[in-house]
């Protein structure tokens, strides 16, 4: 086990406008945005916590002191040929959801979107920083993250993210969970990451590799 502290990379403005348009939400001004980004970087704790854990395609669970059955059929043939996992949860701390929260029940609504929009913008920032560290120290042994798979995503039910997150140590940082299977503080993610020795990818290179695009090694 391995805990995670480096600081949260700055916010960008554009991409908090951009995920808000997404969603159908483009009255926010500039200065809007920039001053909610300012606030989410100011209240955040960023952490997270990290361990390493292996995968028993027979059974399809992932084998550790929390060990747990992954309930995925999408996801278990990309496991086959996993060499480790790697289970990881990150958070930007308790203060983030208190500041979202307490716009909401002061019903200034507006303010609380673009708080959670730049909380949510931030914590992605952050998932792929951590991913980053985790394929440096990695490749001291010979080995590369080349997937990133996180509960919610296709058939992969959200609520087993409560798993990987106790699996990597979660309660370790005071990440914990509702009864409904949602991790808290609300602000944090977990995800198992995928492992494989160097020399086993695609003697063709990047380019003839199926996991092309989407490898988080390269």
């Amino acid at each position: 086990m391995a805990i995670y502290t480096d600081t949260l990379p700055p916010i960008e403005p554009t991409k908090v406008k951009n995920f808000l348009a997404a969603r159908g939400q483009n009255k926010f001004t500039e200065p809007v945005i920039a001053d909610a980004c300012r606030q989410i970087e100011q209240v955040a704790t960023p952490q997270g916590i990290f361990r390493q854990g292996f995968y028993d395609a027979a059974s399809a669970h992932f084998l550790c002191d929390h060990s747990f059955k992954i309930q995925s059929r999408q996801l278990l043939p990309l496991l086959a040929d996993a060499a480790i996992l790697i289970a990881g949860v990150v958070t930007l701390g308790s203060a983030v959801q208190a500041c979202i929260d307490e716009r909401f029940l002061a019903k200034d609504f507006s303010r609380g979107i673009v708080l959670d929009a730049a909380a949510g913008v931030a914590l992605q920032l952050y998932v792929e920083q951590f991913t980053q560290t985790l394929n440096e120290l990695v490749r001291d042994k010979n080995y590369r993250v080349t997937l990133r798979f996180t509960p919610g995503t296709g058939d992969w039910p959200l609520q087993q993210q409560v798993f990987v997150a106790q699996a990597a140590g979660g309660e370790e940082i005071g990440i914990g969970a509702t009864s409904g299977g949602l991790l808290t503080p609300r602000k944090s993610q977990a995800a198992l990451f995928c492992l494989r020795a160097d020399g086993s990818c695609s003697g063709s290179g990047c380019a003839g590799c199926a996991l092309s695009g989407g490898c988080c090694g390269n």
